[in-house]
């Protein structure tokens, strides 16, 4: 069904609708293996180096990520962040949430690198 639903879209965000409730009905199934092939699938497709972000993030990433956090990131910088209005972007942190998801029932020493993928695509997109 998604194959041809996929076949008939006209854009990109119909697209990534279609596989992020293909992804959503995969994660209800309980079919948690076909999800999370489902989303690193899309990921990958969608310019993400899946590798990187499932491994565990070196040391130094770490700390970077801490330092902009505590010393360049002030409360007024957070309160006047601007929302992104990119629907693909939004799509990508949908997927990159079930993916959290995904790796908390299956493998939830994954989550880290996962969440700090997430934090640094916020900064960088709002």
């Amino acid at each position: 069904f998604t194959e041809v639903v996929l076949k008939h879209s006209q854009c990109l965000e119909d697209r990534l609708a279609v596989l992020y409730f293909a992804v959503k009905s995969l994660k209800k199934a309980k079919r948690l293996l076909a999800c999370r092939d489902g989303i690193l699938r899309v990921l990958e497709q969608m310019g993400e180096d899946t590798f990187n972000v499932l491994a565990t993030p070196p040391a130094e990433d770490i700390h970077n990520t801490n330092d902009l956090l505590t010393s360049t990131m002030t409360d007024d910088f957070f309160i006047h962040m601007c929302q992104c209005s990119q629907k693909s972007f939004i799509f990508l942190m949908r997927f990159y949430h079930e993916l959290v998801y995904v790796y908390y029932v299956i493998d939830p020493t994954r989550i880290f690198g996962i969440s700090l993928r997430m934090v640094v695509l916020t900064f960088q997109n709002g």
